[in-house]
């Protein structure tokens, strides 16, 4: 089975360009977006077309030049769409509406600091988005039993986002540079495993 291991995938991420981070990053952040809208649609709460748009921002930097004063204002944008714990009308959706901007904000960051624990930021987000969705799916899971960890590990939607980032790391690690066509691909690609990841939410384990 996949396994989430964060030090080691910051490793490997230093070892690709700052676009092929933003990229791989970008490429986490997609797979989220379809809960955040299902977090949106379900309290009708956040801005869907804003976080898209910052979404397009970090994509658009990918393949060509964004400036920074717009990338940090993206990030801003993508930061104040994070729900907070106290929001009103809390659902168990809004959790994934966390984790759908907190992804965005990591990658536009992975543009502006060049650091690679900012894109293992923003797979985090995308395992912890899964993580939770098998708790939700394993309800009567006592999470301090020893085996929880694996139980939870073992289920579709944990794995599917695992393969997913499994996927981009190997892609971008084998690219020199990623280019406009790159990323217009992965964008593709992301964003269709997201809704599959989303249907992967509903399912039991």
């Amino acid at each position: 089975m996949n396994e989430y291991d964060e030090p080691k995938l910051v490793r490997r991420l230093s070892q690709v360009s700052l676009k092929g981070q933003a990229a791989f990053a970008a490429a986490c952040a997609e797979r989220t977006f379809p809960l955040y809208e299902r977090y949106a649609a379900l309290t009708g709460q956040g801005n869907q077309a804003q976080l898209r748009a910052a979404l397009d921002a970090a994509w658009k930097a990918v393949g060509t030049e964004v400036s920074r004063e717009d990338l940090a204002r993206w990030r801003k944008v993508a930061g104040a769409l994070v729900p907070d714990d106290e929001d009103p009308g809390w659902i168990d959706e809004t959790a994934y509406g966390q984790n759908g901007a907190a992804a965005i904000a990591y990658t536009l960051s992975t543009h502006l600091t060049g650091n690679p624990q900012d894109a293992g930021w923003a797979a985090r987000q995308l395992y912890e988005a899964a993580d939770y969705a098998a708790q939700r799916q394993l309800g009567d899971l006592d999470i301090n039993d020893p085996r929880a960890e694996d139980a939870l590990r073992a289920t579709l939607v944990v794995q599917e986002a695992l393969f997913g980032i499994q996927e981009v790391l190997a892609f971008v690690n084998d690219k020199s540079e990623v280019t406009c066509q790159d990323a217009v691909r992965l964008k593709r690609q992301a964003y269709d495993a997201g809704e599959r990841l989303a249907k992967f939410t509903l399912r039991s384990s």
